[in-house]
């Protein structure tokens, strides 16, 4: 059993401009080492630039599950 899970999602830009995203969530009550994991997990995924993979476009840590958001 992983220690995240995903949904899809839409950020709000502006009242009228929205984007759909992929939402993965941090599992609630994890470990120690796989808050680690995930923090590496975006380090790489920031220098990723390719059409065929995700572009990360933020992370958010504040709140009761901690997300990595990105493009499709």
């Amino acid at each position: 059993m992983g220690f995240a899970f995903f949904i899809a999602g839409e950020i709000l830009w502006e009242e009228d401009h929205t984007e759909e995203v992929a939402v993965k969530i941090l599992k609630e009550g994890v470990s120690r080492e796989a808050r680690e994991d995930f923090k590496k997990e975006v380090d790489i995924m920031s220098t990723f630039d390719h059409e065929n993979i995700l572009k990360l476009k933020g992370i958010v840590l504040t709140g009761k599950f901690t997300k990595l958001l990105g493009f499709f």
